[in-house]
C-alpha cells in the first residue's frame, strides 16, 4: 500500500488527509497486507474449516406456534381500539 494509494481511496470517500496521516494509514495498511500475505503461506491442506472456535453446541429448540395471550386480553391493556385493532391518532394530514 502505497500513499498514492490511500490518496486515491481519499477522493473516493470524499474526505481529504494531510501527508503525514496519508503515510501512517499506508504504513498501517502494509503492514497488514503483510500479514495477510504471511496467512497464505500457511499450508491448510487436509485441515477441517471450523465454524467457531469455541467447543460449545448451540441447544435448539423445536420452532412451535403457541398462542400465549388471547386478543381479547391484548386488546384490553389498549388505550383506544376499533374493530379489533389499535386505534392510534392519524398522524399524515
Amino acid at each position: 500500500m502505497t500513499a498514492e494509494n490511500v490518496k486515491t481511496y481519499e477522493s473516493m470517500a470524499k474526505f481529504s488527509l494531510d501527508s503525514d496521516t496519508r503515510t501512517w494509514i499506508a504504513d498501517v495498511l502494509s503492514g497488514l497486507e503483510d500479514g495477510f500475505g504471511l496467512l497464505d503461506t500457511i499450508n491448510t491442506c487436509g485441515i477441517t474449516p471450523l465454524i467457531t472456535p469455541l467447543a460449545k453446541t448451540n441447544i435448539m429448540r423445536e420452532d412451535v406456534a403457541v398462542k400465549q395471550i388471547t386478543r381479547d386480553r391484548l386488546m384490553s391493556t389498549a388505550p383506544a381500539e376499533y374493530d379489533g385493532y389499535f386505534q392510534v391518532p392519524k398522524t399524515i394530514a
